[in-house]
This record gives structure tokens, C-alpha cells and sequence, in this order.
């Protein structure tokens, strides 16, 4: 008998409820009650085939990077791999049209760079809720599930593992005693952690201790993954939470130099908050105060005047010159002034470097009105009665009666620092973008998320904007070996 290989994609929105888990060896959940769109129904998985399923969000700018290299890699093995897309939680992209359009209309433009059937869930999310895999703290996204004679015989993150686990899967040696002796075999290695509860207390990560006031620098070890917090944030405003604890700072797996922006920083983030996904506007930062953000006023990373540096080298693949720092206060001496104060006589204990914040002339990209005439022609938006819409075809996004910063967003989160770093910008160059054309009339742009950043600088130059390297004054962490 010949064997094939099913390609199940469903599309998951990130979730920070931890949820009981679906582990390696376990029967695996049908896919019944979802709506087949294109392609032959799989109501049950079938004895000699593997499935693999993939979970991400269809409105998840992730996934859609991922759509081309899991296109082709279907298409690589046309004859042999059958892919099947399966979007669920649509609820959350829906906008006002019906349940599924959303979909519809995606599978119009990109079927074929997709190289797939599709399905979608129900509105009552059944197959999202029957295939909710591990807290999504601890699985980025797309989340690879691969099934073999209805047995989950894998699960992982990436492309290249993806392939070498189908091949392993696929040889006569597995079978459902394997995928139990590899499910014991992961779990353990694995040391319990939960990211709402305090680090190393109740054997939480490790080893436990009593206290009332503690902080705690470890060398990381590489066995438990966290979100890594931005910043110490003021926490005026915020509901308090099972993830936000006044009086308590948590960062695993941190670098040197983000553990000193975090104790020398600003308390806000320093990134673009964007528009709200579901009602396409910009926080209210009056009501809100903790979505303001220290972009463009604060210089992004520390800066290094020490004579070796190698200490703040680091790669995220290893856990070389990486730490874990736990921190936690009375909640009612929980500032973040007061918070900041405790982790920088910590780090000063710890590592012994000389900080300061200064203020110096730090590099930025200004995006300015090179020409009025153009902009009135090609820019202004001819829809003055019109609300923003923002949507896709394929890989361009079309921007209709936006806002200038709707230019400088984008360009935040595909040619940015940090979380926003892709690659398309060398780290010399990287910085903030700042709105400066002086616009406030409703403006039609698009962006190809393919596009390199020159690419999309003339594009906008073609429009009449110009992004300019400059200079201004920024808040600057500044780094110096000890006197």
C-alpha cells in the first residue's frame, strides 16, 4: 500500500490561558463539523496516512510570511503530500460581513500559492477547542502537529524539523510504542514551569525557598522558555492579572543588555502601538496611559563603551551570556521607580558596570513631504466620508483614508528593531521612523510585504514622501566599564 502524507494547516489565535495539552502518543481529535471549501473532507484520520496540521491565525502577519516556503515545500512533494488548511477562531477577523468571508475572499486570491484544500471551523470553534495545543506562552506560531495512524507522533515549530520528523515518522521503525517512549523521553527533560506563578517557588522552574522579599539572577540554562517583558511598566491603570503582578518582575532567558534597558529604560514600551485588530483604531492613550510608548524618544538598545564586549554577545539559539532574573517586592512598594531602583544595585552587585542616561543625538528615520503636488494627486485620500479599511490581496496590504502614522506603522513593523528586526535592515541602520509631512487630511497607500525597505521608500517617494536619515535628541542607556 502506498503511503500519503495530509497537510492539515488550522489557523489559531494566541491564547494566554494555559490549557491542558494534547502530548505525543495520545489519539489524536477528528476534524468533524468543520466546512470543507476545497478539496475531499477528512472526517477521520485514515490507518497508513500521517497528517501534519499546522496551527496559526489566518490574520496572523506570522503565518502569512510562512504561506510561501509551506506552498512550495506542498508543491516539492506533489503526489505524495496532500495539504489541507483549516482556519479556525475567524471570529476575531470577521468584521461585520458573515462568519467564513474572510476566508472565502483569502482563498480567492492565494489558493494557488497555497497549494491546498480548505476547511474552516464552526462558530461554536469545535475544532479549535479539540485541538488547543500546550499554553501558547510556550509554542510561537505556526505550531506543527504531525498524526500517524490517528496517533499526534510529533509536534514542533520549525519547517526544517517538520521535514526531518515526516521522514522519521514515515519509516517502518515508528510505531504508537515509539511515539509513547519519545513523549516520556521529552517530558523528562522538561523542568514544570508556569509563567503565572513566581519563579523557583514550589519547585516552579527549579529549586524553591521561602521569602518576602527577593530578587535572584540564575545563568539561564536553556530548559524553560518565557516572555521576555519589555520593560519595568507602571502599572497605574492596568487591570492586575495571573501574567501582571504589582511588585514582581520576571525575565527568563535575558540577554545583559536587555536586562540593563529594563532597569535604565523608560517604563514604556518602546515599539509603535498599532491600531486595535478589531476596531481599527489607535489607542486611547489618555484613557490608557500604558499604551503611550517611548518610541523615537528613547534610543532602542543600550550603548557599549566598555573594552570588551563580549559579554553582551548573544544568540538566541544558545544560552550562552544569557540570565534569568526574578524579582519580587511588597506590592505596595511595588513601583516602577521603585522596581527599577532594587534591579539596578542588583545588576551594579552582579556584573559591576558603570550606567547612565543620557541624552544625545541619536539617529532616526524622518518621513517628510518631498512633494506637495504628488501627495495631493496620489496620496490624499479621494474618500473623505470613508472609515479606514485595511486589507490584504496576497502579499499587498491596501491601506484605504489611513493616517500618516498609518506609514510610519508599517514601517515599524517590517523594517524595525527588536521584535520588528526581519532582517531588512542592517542593525547600523535600524531605528525610529517619525512622522513629520505635517498630514492630517486621510491618505491611500499599499505595501507589498515582500518589499525590501528601498523598495518601499520609492514607492512612497513615487507618492511625494521622502524618508530621510536624521538626527535628535533620544534618552540613551549608556554602558561603561567600572572606574
Amino acid at each position: 500500500m502506498t503511503k500519503s502524507i495530509i497537510i492539515v494547516i488550522l489557523f489559531l489565535s494566541l491564547s494566554a490561558t494555559a490549557q491542558t495539552y494534547l502530548q505525543v502518543g495520545e489519539k489524536a481529535p477528528s476534524l468533524s463539523g468543520c466546512k470543507w471549501i476545497l478539496g475531499k473532507p477528512v472526517s477521520e484520520f485514515e490507518k497508513g496516512k500521517t497528517y501534519v496540521l499546522v496551527f496559526g491565525a489566518s490574520w496572523n502577519a506570522t503565518y502569512l510570511s510562512r504561506v510561501p516556503d509551506l506552498g512550495a515545500w506542498a508543491e516539492e512533494h506533489r503526489g505524495e503530500l496532500e495539504m489541507i488548511t483549516v482556519f479556525v477562531h475567524e471570529q476575531i477577523g470577521m468584521g461585520t460581513g458573515p462568519y467564513g468571508e474572510k476566508v472565502e475572499q483569502f482563498i480567492k486570491r492565494s489558493a494557488k500559492e497555497l497549494n491546498c484544500s480548505v476547511t474552516i471551523d464552526d462558530v461554536q470553534a469545535t475544532a479549535q477547542r479539540a485541538w488547543l495545543i500546550d499554553d501558547m506562552q510556550q509554542n510561537a506560531l505556526p505550531l506543527f502537529v504531525i498524526v500517524k495512524d490517528g496517533i499526534i507522533g510529533w509536534k514542533g515549530n520549525g519547517l526544517p524539523e517538520l521535514r526531518q520528523a515526516v521522514t522519521r515518522v514515515q519509516s517502518n521503525a515508528w510505531s504508537q510504542e515509539e511515539a509513547n517512549r519519545t513523549a516520556r523521553a521529552e517530558e523528562s527533560k522538561k523542568v514544570p514551569y508556569d509563567y503565572s506563578k513566581l519563579y523557583r517557588v514550589n519547585h516552579n522552574g527549579g529549586a524553591e525557598d521561602a521569602f518576602a522579599f527577593r530578587s535572584l539572577i540564575a545563568r539561564y540554562d536553556g530548559k524553560i522558555e518565557a516572555p521576555l517583558p519589555e520593560c519595568i511598566m507602571n502599572l497605574t491603570g492596568i487591570i492586575v492579572d495571573s501574567l501582571i503582578h504589582a511588585g514582581r518582575l520576571q525575565m527568563i532567558g535575558a540577554p545583559l543588555m536587555h536586562l540593563y534597558y529594563a532597569a535604565y529604560g523608560d517604563t514604556l514600551r518602546n515599539h509603535i502601538i498599532g491600531r486595535n485588530v478589531i476596531s481599527g483604531l489607535y489607542p486611547d492613550t489618555l484613557t490608557n496611559p500604558h499604551h503611550r510608548s517611548s518610541y523615537g524618544k528613547w534610543w532602542h538598545k543600550p550603548v557599549l563603551e566598555v573594552v570588551d564586549p563580549s559579554r553582551f554577545d548573544f544568540n538566541w539559539k544558545s544560552s550562552a551570556n544569557r540570565f534569568d532574573y526574578s524579582l519580587q517586592v511588597p506590592a505596595a512598594l511595588g513601583s516602577a521607580t521603585f522596581m527599577k531602583q532594587v534591579m539596578q544595585r542588583d545588576l551594579m552587585n552582579y556584573f559591576g558596570y558603570d550606567v547612565s542616561v543620557e541624552t544625545r543625538s541619536m539617529p532616526y528615520w524622518k518621513v517628510t513631504v518631498g512633494d506637495k503636488g504628488k501627495v495631493r494627486k496620489l496620496l490624499i485620500s479621494k474618500r473623505k466620508d470613508k472609515a479606514f479599511t485595511a486589507e490584504s490581496d496576497g502579499d499587498v496590504l491596501h491601506l484605504r483614508n489611513a493616517m500618516a502614522r498609518d506609514v510610519v506603522t508599517m514601517l515599524s513593523y517590517f523594517y524595525g528593531y527588536g521584535p520588528n528586526d526581519f532582517g531588512k535592515l542592517p542593525p547600523e541602520e535600524q531605528g525610529a521612523f517619525i512622522d513629520e509631512t505635517g498630514i492630517s487630511e486621510g491618505i491611500d497607500f499599499d505595501l507589498n510585504m515582500k518589499w525590501s525597505f528601498e523598495e518601499f521608500r520609492t514607492y512612497l517617494s513615487s507618492k511625494g514622501l521622502h524618508i530621510t536619515r536624521s538626527v535628535k535628541p533620544m534618552k540613551v542607556v549608556v554602558i561603561r566599564d567600572p572606574k
